[in-house]
């Protein structure tokens, strides 16, 4: 019963904190909603929030009233045992009535507050622990550590998860695909298709409900997670500098000699940029954050992503803060220097990955095209096509060559 209320007490705060955020949302942006004609849109969306809300209230009420029955029925049952021993016993009944009283109204209020504090205890828990422990149990583990993962080479077969398994809804469905290595795979689809969850789960952030992830053939849940992320690098769309020399910054193992760096700082074109700060590479990056732009920031995740030198490289929009002309420069680094690298790429701006090897396309979690990227492009009843007509970059009737120009 302890377990069932603080399962329904974290499902009814995941569903009021939805529930509280779609309002804010609504709030700071009703304007636009207006202006979009979506009102009744968003209404529908705020009454399911508020039904499954309400769903999650309901059950953790239930299930308190049950847990506050039961403990004072403890309570009772003690308090009428140490009645019972006060009248088989009258020479010590004043003692074992006030000591059983005592125990009573003591077990009823403590079983009652420990449940109160249980879940709290837990989410504290949480935030003190060290994350995901590397050491849960691997399945199949046939990890050479010394050389794997020599190609790079990603598969999803038959991939299901859910940011919280046996309370929140899966966020990826049925997933299976494979990207052979040193292939560049851009990643298509609406606001909230499952493109980002689908990263979060090849870094193990995302809890599989069904299905695996390999690399080189090796279920990634066998690999200890420490390993698995040094060979697995994300440039994020917000990019993040910690404090330090900018040398830290991009080595903060101190495993690189300076010509490295100055030649990750070269491919990602910063070179100028840093060559003009009287410290060079030991700049502090901490004061002078607000020189770099957010451009510069990306470029800089680009070139620590160089020095990791991983096998597969994933791109969340990191791009998107650029403008065409870096953005350009960045594609290029792209396809020369991480010519060893498997990459996937979530597009902000298809034009960003019309020359990729293959395009995956994802809607509510589940992928609906994968193939090369002339030929979803060329395929009047490809998803992918009609999106790139309707942002304008195929013409009505065009053919789209290996070059990836219209024809």
């Amino acid at each position: 019963m302890a377990k069932a209320c603080n399962a329904a007490r974290r499902l009814e705060s995941v569903q009021a904190s939805h529930l509280l955020q779609h309002v804010a949302e609504t709030r700071d942006t009703l304007s636009v909603l207006r202006s979009y004609g979506v009102e009744e849109r968003f209404c529908r969306h705020s009454y399911r929030l508020v039904d499954a809300a309400a769903r999650a209230l309901l059950t953790l009420t239930n299930g308190l009233r049950n847990v506050r029955f039961l403990g004072g029925l403890c309570g009772f049952l003690v308090v009428m045992a140490s009645v019972v021993f006060a009248v088989i016993l009258p020479g010590q009944s004043q003692e074992v009535a006030n000591n059983g009283s005592a125990v009573g109204l003591a077990l009823s209020a403590s079983v009652g507050a420990g449940l109160n504090e249980e879940s709290g205890s837990e989410r504290d828990g949480e935030k003190t622990s060290p994350g995901i422990r590397s050491h849960e149990p691997v399945r199949g583990n046939r990890l050479d550590s010394a050389t794997w993962p020599s190609k790079g080479k990603l598969e999803f077969d038959k991939y299901a998860a859910s940011y919280k398994p046996g309370i929140l809804p899966d966020v990826l469905h049925d997933v299976s695909f494979v990207v052979l290595p040193r292939e560049k795979v851009g990643i298509v689809g609406r606001t909230g298709a499952g493109k980002s969850s689908l990263f979060m789960a090849v870094l193990r952030v995302l809890k599989a409900s069904a299905g695996c992830i390999r690399i080189d053939d090796v279920d990634i849940a066998s690999v200890p997670l420490r390993r698995l992320r040094s060979v697995v690098t994300v440039i994020p769309q917000d990019p993040c500098l910690t404090g330090g020399t900018l040398r830290n910054v991009l080595d903060p193992t101190n495993t690189c000699s300076d010509e490295d760096v100055w030649w990750a700082l070269q491919q990602a074109h910063l070179t100028a940029f840093v060559s003009r700060h009287p410290m060079k590479i030991l700049m502090d990056v901490e004061n002078v954050d607000n020189n770099f732009s957010a451009g510069q920031r990306q470029l800089v995740c680009l070139a620590r992503a160089l020095l990791r030198r991983p096998r597969v490289l994933l791109l969340d929009e990191a791009t998107s803060h650029m403008d065409r002309d870096t953005d350009r420069l960045v594609q290029s680094t792209l396809r020369d220097s991480f010519a060893h690298c498997t990459v996937l790429a979530i597009a902000h701006r298809l034009d960003t990955v019309l020359d990729y090897d293959k395009i995956l396309v994802m809607e509510s979690g589940r992928v609906i095209e994968f193939g090369p990227t002339s030929s979803l492009a060329a395929n009047p009843g490809s998803e992918f096509r009609t999106t790139l007509l309707s942002a304008g970059l195929a013409p009505e009737g065009a053919a789209f060559d290996s070059e990836s120009t219209w024809l």
